[in-house]
């Protein structure tokens, strides 16, 4: 499970300041289970099956862009959907998910987020464990780090503030980028998982693991670091989806907002 941590601070809301971590879920939103006691003999665990390819021809667990290549592979071989696979269980089943084919290309930060959720799948358990009880695998993942809209500074940001004509900037090559981006980010699945609400309360916990216990302390921290880091993100990507489409970004059920972005575009 890939998790997002949010820092959230309305400094300027004198009557409700609020200062949280959202802790946010990240998957891949159309993915279906095929058989939950598919054979590993049959598919392979821990698998992508795109086209009438399979990942483990290539050698990539020591490549650097991993994460790429795998979005990569999966988009040259499958033209409409491809599938993926769990760890075997000790009876050697795997979960096998259908999953769309990730939409066109964006830019290499996009991939590697795709390849993040998809390398979550296959390093996953089956559903056979799950039912045992096991405490699901987790991992914190910085949206800055992968390099999410590294490409827009202030100047860029700036410039969408004084968008005068819809209309008119509706032709311009960077609507078309900015578009794609919002397409790209419907291949997505986000779910809040849960919220510390009280950041104060969140850095006396900070203080306390400090003095008591320095892998607690570590792992708090970079929650807190990584949280910050996504807050970057986030912002960047509520303030271009607002000053382009005129309306605040949700990320979360946003089937709707996913609809009238698509009329507008296509007015």
């Amino acid at each position: 499970m890939e998790m997002i941590p949010i820092r959230y601070n309305d400094k300027y809301n004198n009557k409700n300041k609020k200062d949280k971590i959202y802790i946010m879920q990240i998957g891949l939103k159309t993915r279906e289970l095929l058989d939950e006691v598919a054979f590993f003999q049959d598919l392979g665990e821990s698998e992508i099956i795109a086209g009438n390819k399979k990942l483990s021809k290539l050698d990539i667990e020591n490549v650097s862009n991993k994460y790429e290549m795998i979005t990569d592979f999966i988009r040259k071989n499958s033209t409409d959907k491809y599938i993926v696979t769990t760890k075997a269980s000790e009876g050697s089943n795997v979960d096998a998910y259908v999953i769309k084919t990730p939409k066109k290309y964006v830019n290499k930060s996009f991939d590697k987020l795709y390849g993040v959720c998809v390398m979550d799948i296959m390093k996953s358990e089956s559903s056979f464990e799950k039912k045992k009880g096991n405490p699901e695998r987790k991992r914190i993942i910085s949206l800055k780090d992968i390099g999410i809209l590294e490409e827009f500074d202030y100047s860029e940001l700036r410039e969408l503030i004084n968008i005068s004509s819809f209309t008119n900037f509706k032709k311009t090559e960077k609507f078309a980028y900015i578009s794609s981006i919002f397409d790209f980010l419907d291949n997505f699945d986000f779910k809040f998982n849960s919220v510390f609400e009280d950041m104060a309360t969140f850095k006396e916990q900070l203080k306390f693991f400090k003095n008591c216990s320095s892998d607690l302390y570590n792992k708090q921290l970079k929650l807190l670091e990584k949280a910050e880091k996504n807050a970057e993100v986030y912002n960047k990507l509520s303030f271009i989806h607002y000053h382009v489409f005129r309306e605040p970004l949700k990320l979360v059920n946003n089937d709707k907002q996913k609809e009238k972005r698509k009329i507008k575009v296509g007015d």
